[in-house]
């Protein structure tokens, strides 16, 4: 093969992985299922954007819900620890009180050593329980490193804690959900 047409091949990879998403659909794994979220990995510059929503029409009929925190696996645990912004553009209530990059080592349920939740790369957690800031329905924000691509979350499981849900048909009360991200992002 030729040095041209092998950089041309290498720039069209690179072209189709520059742009790479990953939407993970999660779902209640405490409470029979009926309540979901969605949760949006996406290429930025030097990292990926983080959104989690669980707002209508995700859940129709939605009128309360409060993120409490996202886990998320990653493919390659040697970019740990990664840069995780809490800017005013991303999160302009100041919400992320707190995260976790330990290799399998993050605990986003509180349910002890083996129980669903436990085992996460990075966890995300919001902290305000029905906050005066109002009930945080999505979640946006950006993590960055060398070699960062949304393709790292690709195949991983994903998890994320709510509470003060109300207005769906699922029961007033609080959830864990998990999912996984597709193995091939569309």
């Amino acid at each position: 093969m030729n040095a041209k047409l092998a950089g041309f091949i290498f720039g069209m990879l690179a072209a189709g992985t520059a742009n790479a998403v990953v939407v993970a659909d999660l779902e209640d794994v405490t409470n029979g299922g009926g309540f979901f979220a969605k949760v949006t990995i996406a290429d930025i510059v030097g990292g990926v954007k983080v959104t989690a929503d669980i707002a209508d029409p995700i859940n129709v009929g939605l009128t309360k819900g409060d993120i409490l925190g996202l886990g998320l696996h990653i493919s390659d645990e040697i970019l740990l620890p990664l840069t995780i912004a809490n800017n005013g553009n991303e999160d302009p209530l100041g919400i992320i009180t707190g995260t976790c990059q330990t290799a399998n080592g993050c605990d986003l349920f509180n349910g002890g050593a083996g129980s669903p939740g436990t085992g996460f790369d990075i966890t995300v957690d919001l902290g305000i329980n029905g906050s005066a800031a109002g009930f945080i329905q999505t979640l946006m924000f950006e993590m960055s490193d060398v070699g960062l691509t949304a393709m790292n979350f690709a195949d991983q499981t994903i998890g994320m804690r709510v509470q003060s849900i109300e207005g769906t048909t699922f029961a007033s009360g609080s959830s864990k959900l998990i999912g996984d991200g597709p193995a091939t992002p569309p």
